[in-house]
C-alpha cells in the first residue's frame, strides 16, 4: 500500500497540478492552501502522509513553521520544500530544518515526481524498518520470558 502525499501551496493552480500528476502516479493526494488546513489534514500522527510537498512562503505561517508543527506530530514523514526562483539560501536553510530535498520554481514535473517517489520509497523503509525492529524486539522478550521459565529455580 503506497503512502499518501500531501502537497501545500496558497496557489490552487499548483495544488491542482500536482495532485493530479501524483495520482497519475498511483500515490493518493491530499492538499491543503495553507499550513493550517495542512495541520489539520495531518492530524495526531500524519493519517498515512509519508511526504509533505510544501511551498516556503504562503499566508500565515510559511513551510518552515509547518515543517516544524507536522514533525512534532510524526519526525518520520518526508518534507520536499517548494522555493521561489532566487530562494536558493532559504531552500538550503530548509533542508538544515529536516527538509529531505527542495525544488525550485519552475521545476520539471518529471523531476518532481522523481523527488516525490524517493521520499516515499525513504518514509516506507523507514516504516518497514521499524516494524521490523519492534517485532524483533518483541520475538526476544518473549523468548527470554521462555527461557525464564524453563531455568530451574
Amino acid at each position: 500500500m503506497k503512502t499518501k502525499v500531501m502537497i501545500v501551496d496558497d496557489e490552487e493552480s499548483i495544488r491542482k497540478l500536482l495532485k493530479s500528476r501524483m495520482e497519475r502516479e498511483g500515490y493518493e493526494t491530499v492538499t491543503a492552501a495553507n499550513a493550517d488546513e495542512a495541520e489539520k489534514a495531518f492530524g495526531g500522527n500524519g493519517n498515512g502522509i509519508g511526504t509533505v510537498v510544501t511551498d516556503l512562503k504562503m499566508p500565515g505561517r510559511d513551510g518552515f513553521a509547518l515543517m516544524k508543527a507536522l514533525k512534532e506530530k510524526n519526525p518520520h514523514t518526508k518534507y520536499v520544500v517548494i522555493t521561489g526562483h532566487g530562494e536558493k539560501e532559504a531552500a538550503v536553510q530548509s533542508v538544515k530544518y529536516g527538509a529531505t530535498d527542495y525544488l525550485e520554481k519552475p521545476f520539471d514535473l518529471e523531476e518532481f515526481v522523481h523527488t516525490v517517489k524517493r521520499c516515499q520509497r525513504e518514509y516506507s523503509l523507514q516504516a518497514e524498518n521499524s516494524d521490523l525492529v519492534a517485532r524483533l524486539e518483541a520475538r526476544i522478550e518473549r523468548a527470554l520470558r521462555d527461557l525464564v521459565n524453563l531455568s530451574p529455580r
